[in-house]
């Protein structure tokens, strides 16, 4: 019996410290500030604990400026001087939740996050009912950085996006951007499978530079139609030709000749000399009479 009440004491001592650990946070609206902007933190506290009063420490580091501090709890007594500030609450409440927001700037940026730290204690009248260091991290970084050259840090390769990054030398702060992927570089299909007429085959394709395989379908052969045995043509008795009697051959006549135009001049001819025949005559009549 006594082990177990043992057991039991260890368990709720172990819970109540991490109940009280866990009763004040201070949370950064955002791990960054630029130069010359500003960030909100809240402070957290309270798990429903009955509290009359409330006092908050802030501890600013280098870099940092405190700029303001705005209670969100209500209570006829705010108020926030520097890094310190006291809360009455004016009657007893049920503490829980965000305490109190702490506004900063940056000042100067730096390569490390710094971090801010605060000290939040709650009464109940007199008495203590919680105290508890807090503490965030915020990193200051530049307005306008003064980046290097680009340097790959991946590199790209067969299907895949490289990516280059660049530096700032103030704030440590980095802008990155991809480089394209490289296309891949395919060698010849090798036939894994043959098609053929009743099912698919398959070929493969591989880069020559990373190994990348791609698999690929190769279409079923188209059927063939059967064909007809092949039949040879009768053949008929062989027969001797007949002998046709020899005739000898025809003689083609002679090519008449077109003389019209040698007739026509002989018939001139004897014209004229029958002219000149009758003349001789006609004068040796005459000469004869005379």
């Amino acid at each position: 019996m006594k082990k177990v009440l043992l057991i039991v004491t260890s368990v709720m001592l172990v819970l109540s410290l991490f109940v009280t650990a866990s009763a004040a946070s201070l949370k950064a609206a955002d791990s960054k500030v630029a130069v010359g902007e500003t960030v909100s933190v809240v402070l957290s506290a309270g798990n429903g604990e009955a509290a009359s009063a409330a006092q908050v420490t802030v501890e600013v580091p280098e870099g940092l400026e405190l700029v303001s501090g705005k209670w969100l709890k209500s209570g006829p007594i705010a108020d926030f001087n520097g890094k310190k500030g006291v809360i009455a609450f004016g009657s007893e409440i049920a503490l829980e939740g965000a305490l109190i927001e702490l506004v900063f700037e940056g000042k100067v940026a730096s390569k490390e996050a710094k971090t801010i730290k605060a000290t939040v204690e709650v009464k109940n009248g007199t008495e203590t009912v919680l105290k508890q260091n807090v503490s965030t991290s915020v990193k200051v970084v530049c307005d306008d950085h003064d980046f290097g050259k680009w340097v790959t840090t991946t590199k790209a390769a067969c299907g895949k996006a490289g990516v280059q990054t660049k530096t700032c030398s103030v704030c440590d702060e980095k802008s990155t951007r991809k480089i394209d992927a490289i296309e891949h570089t395919f060698g010849e299909p090798v036939v894994v499978t043959a098609a053929t007429e009743t099912a698919v085959g398959k070929q493969t394709t591989t880069c020559t530079t990373c190994g990348y395989v791609v698999e690929e379908e190769i279409p079923m052969l188209p059927a063939t139609e059967p064909t007809e045995p092949a039949t040879e043509p009768a053949t008929e008795p062989a027969t001797e030709p007949a002998t046709e009697p020899a005739t000898e051959p025809a003689t083609e006549p002679a090519p008449v000749v077109d003389n019209g135009g040698n007739d026509m001049l002989l018939y001139i001819i004897i014209a004229l000399l029958s002219v000149a025949l009758i003349i001789a005559i006609i004068l040796l009549i005459r000469k004869k009479k005379d």
